[in-house]
């Protein structure tokens, strides 16, 4: 339960963003990237060097192999394989990549997630610090709410001060907890956490996932008469969203049981086998549609903007860096694919009607 709320926290905190900052400002792509203005909107930086000193009153979303960001926002979100940080954020910070440094000038003014390899954090975080990783340096820090860290070594020292609770693995290896200053300490065993990480390979497959997740979409709404425009038209209310949620864990269920005993019968094994080919293609469109619709309502109620490019880019980024948070990565997958199985299945309800 606790999971699933810093989840639902972590979506609410992305729609009150979305609720309350109005853009003008899209995107910059390129080779090298600088950006040094001041903006009444988010911003969307990708390239392979990535430099930001702009003043952002909205979002700030960096991506590339190298990400320096400076500069304000009111949030950030930034993705790299080396990533470094003075930037001063207003609200809540998103890093994920593989060598990330949050330098002391930086300013975190709630909650700080970071999800990568080697991690050292210099500055002062004002609420929550969640960190995943291989190595993570906290030293000379102060945390003013919980931390949460998972990691193989975490370095502590006695300027390291962490007013709430520390949390961390009974497999990590932490130096310096006896000289820190820490309100109460709970070890936590979950076997689950994988905190190996390439950096080759995982930026390598989340470009490659990026662009094949786009083409799909493209190709599926060039084929599927008004299939855009019925995405476009998805009510995102709590009923509406819990109802489909739930038929698509029905969906996910009943199909492959169904399937196999079908299997076990000499006159349906071809249906069978073509249901399951269908079961596995719905299951990864499935995310592709909530992709899109993510990427779809922030196109257009921030920025404005009805482009099915602009909201799939936005959509794919959005979701796949969430992913790369511990714990909250797992819990949207399931949600994602929930929900994207129950829209499924609610089209082709009403295709038959």
């Amino acid at each position: 339960m606790k999971k699933f709320i810093r989840c639902f926290g972590l979506i609410l905190v992305m729609f009150f963003a979305v609720t309350n900052v109005y853009a003008t400002e899209v995107s910059m792509a390129g080779e090298d990237i600088s950006d040094d203005g001041e903006y009444s909107s988010s911003r969307f930086l990708a390239g392979n060097v990535v430099t930001s000193d702009a003043i952002v009153d909205g979002i700030s979303m960096l991506a590339g192999n190298e990400v320096l960001g400076n500069g304000k926002t009111t949030y950030g979100m930034y993705a790299g394989n080396i990533v470094v940080l003075n930037v001063s954020v207003e609200k809540d910070l998103f890093v994920g990549g593989n060598s990330i440094k949050i330098r002391d000038d930086a300013v975190i003014g709630r909650d700080l997630y970071i999800a990568g390899n080697t991690i050292k954090i210099s500055a002062d975080v004002t609420r929550d610090l969640r960190v995943g990783g291989s190595r993570i340096d906290i030293r000379g820090i102060k945390i003013n709410g919980d931390a949460y860290l998972y990691g193989k070594t975490i370095l502590m020292d006695k300027d390291t001060v962490i007013s709430g609770k520390l949390t961390y693995t009974k497999d990590s290896k932490i130096e310096g907890l006896e000289s820190a200053k820490v309100g109460s300490v709970k070890v936590v065993k979950d076997d689950s956490i994988d905190i190996k990480f390439n950096p080759f390979v995982s930026v390598g497959e989340f470009i490659s996932g990026f662009i094949g997740a786009f083409v799909v979409m493209l190709v599926l709404f060039y084929f599927i008469v008004n299939s855009k425009e019925k995405l476009d038209n998805v009510e995102l209310d709590f009923k509406t969203i819990l109802l489909d949620i739930c038929s698509g864990l029905f969906v996910l269920i009943v199909v492959p049981v169904l399937a196999f005993i079908g299997l076990f019968t000499g006159f349906l094994i071809p249906l069978s086998v073509i249901a399951l080919c269908l079961y596995g293609i719905c299951i990864y469109l499935s995310s592709l549609i909530v992709y899109y619709i993510v990427g779809n309502k922030i196109s257009n109620n921030l920025l404005g903007i009805d482009s099915k490019y602009l909201s799939l880019a936005i959509g794919i980024l959005l979701v796949k860096l969430i992913k790369l948070i511990p714990y909250v990565g797992g819990i949207v997958t399931t949600i994602v694919i929930l929900y994207g199985m129950g829209l499924i299945c609610k089209y082709v309800r009403k295709r038959n009607k």
